[in-house]
């Protein structure tokens, strides 16, 4: 006995009657033409009626991400609140029905009303190595030959800031900027940094770090914008520096982003400013400094560095001068003062030497009063015992024999006691 076919009527919201054509077109795309095949199921299930066996599945649909978007929307929409669009959910009960399974899916960023896909995170950068407890002051260009250079101003009275290439020292002013000229044989690899930081030169105060006065600290400036008030050294005319105090070492230091240099030019130009007067009590007390500049990469690995000393100064200039007098009178080598200072034993032998053959005339020196007398007198004896001839005596410590040391003026004598007294 053949089994017939009952048609099933179409639905309002399928491809029969009342449905959009975009609508019908998805639909048959996705195997749901809104017709059924065979009798519905008998309500007692009569075994003399037989349905037709199901449909094999439709073919995978053709990838739409507006189909995709829907889908993935109304299942999302279902799973997580009980409310959704009418069209949506009938949607997706349709596909359930009809056995279909979907697994999640994320929309492209351009689609309407598609949220964007967050970028993977990336790696992790390489560990900052641990700052040293007494950074290193040795100059070192490195592969990318970072070097520094400033500019030529002389030594007079008005320079704000000099430069001396003898000393390898910097003078300048108090909160007057210090253009130092950056220099690079290689560019270094992107996000490099330059970092500034101050250290004592001598050894028994380099542990200690370098920071501003209480003064200074206390009273500010219009200089220090967002830096810290204890920070000695500042950047002027970038704002992208960055001001940061060490946890290990508590030292103070300030970071800029490296800038390769513009065209035309072959270095790259930072301004630096230095708050406190090197002799400010409480502060670095007239103890030399050194400023250490570094280049460093992404990770924090040193890829140069370079160092100076530095002089804060009410006049640059003078003291730039006077510094390189000295050092030249020295003989150009660092300690050679102590040295001149104390010559050898055979010296002052030699000196002697030459005036112990005095001119032999004597000459008289009428003076006016005893006192002008003794006074030149106590000269001469000094001079005779500096060439050898005579030895000073020493006066004996104790008290005075009486009369001693006493004398009558204009030609008068001296009356003792007991004496008898002369009449004419």
């Amino acid at each position: 006995m053949a089994a017939r076919l009952h048609p099933r009527p179409a639905r309002a919201g399928h491809a029969g009657t009342g449905d959009s054509p975009q609508r019908a077109a998805a639909g048959a795309a996705g195997g749901d033409t809104g017709v059924r095949t065979g009798p519905p199921p008998h309500p007692r299930g009569d075994p003399g009626v037989r349905c037709c066996p199901p449909p094999p599945p439709p073919p995978a649909p053709p990838p739409s991400w507006r189909r995709s978007w829907s889908r993935c929307w109304g299942a999302r929409a279902s799973s997580t609140s009980g409310t959704c669009s009418p069209i949506t959910s009938t949607r997706f009960l349709r596909n359930c029905r009809n056995g279909r399974s979907w697994t999640p899916w994320t929309p492209p960023a351009d689609a309407p009303g598609g949220v964007p896909v967050p970028p993977l995170p990336a790696d992790p950068p390489p560990p900052v190595p641990p700052s040293p407890v007494v950074p290193s002051t040795e100059d070192y260009g490195g592969h990318h030959n970072f070097r520094l250079g400033f500019l030529e101003a002389g030594t007079a009275k008005s320079v704000t800031c000099t430069y001396s290439p003898e000393l390898n020292k910097l003078y300048c002013r108090l909160a007057k900027p210090c253009p130092v000229q950056v220099r690079v044989g290689v560019r270094p690899p992107p996000g490099a940094l330059l970092r500034a930081v101050a250290v004592y030169k001598k050894s028994e105060h380099v542990a200690e770090v370098v920071r501003r006065c209480p003064h200074h600290e206390r009273c500010g400036g219009p200089g220090d914008g967002l830096a810290p008030a204890q920070h000695l050294i500042r950047v002027e005319g970038n704002p992208q520096a960055r001001y940061h105090d060490d946890e290990t070492t508590k030292r103070h230091s300030v970071a800029v982003p490296y800038e390769p240099p513009e065209v035309g030019s072959d270095c790259t130009t930072v301004l630096y400013n230095f708050m406190c007067n090197s002799s400010c009590m409480g502060g670095m007390n007239r103890r030399p400094i050194l400023a250490i500049l570094t280049l460093e990469g992404p990770g924090g690995q040193i890829l140069g560095r370079r160092c100076f000393e530095v002089r804060v100064c009410a006049c640059p200039g003078r003291d730039r001068k006077i510094e390189e007098e000295n050092y030249r009178k020295r003989g150009g080598a660092k300690g050679g003062a102590k040295r001149a200072c104390h010559p050898t034993a055979e010296a002052p032998e030699s000196s002697k030497k030459r005036v112990l053959n005095p001119d032999p005339e004597v000459f008289c020196l009428q003076v006016h009063g005893r006192r002008r007398y003794e006074m030149l007198k106590e000269i001469n004896e000094a001079l005779e015992a500096a060439e050898g001839a005579v030895a000073l005596p020493r006066p004996v410590k104790g008290r005075r024999p009486r009369g001693e040391g006493l004398v009558p003026r204009c030609g008068k004598k001296l009356l003792l006691k007991g004496e008898p007294v002369d009449s004419d």
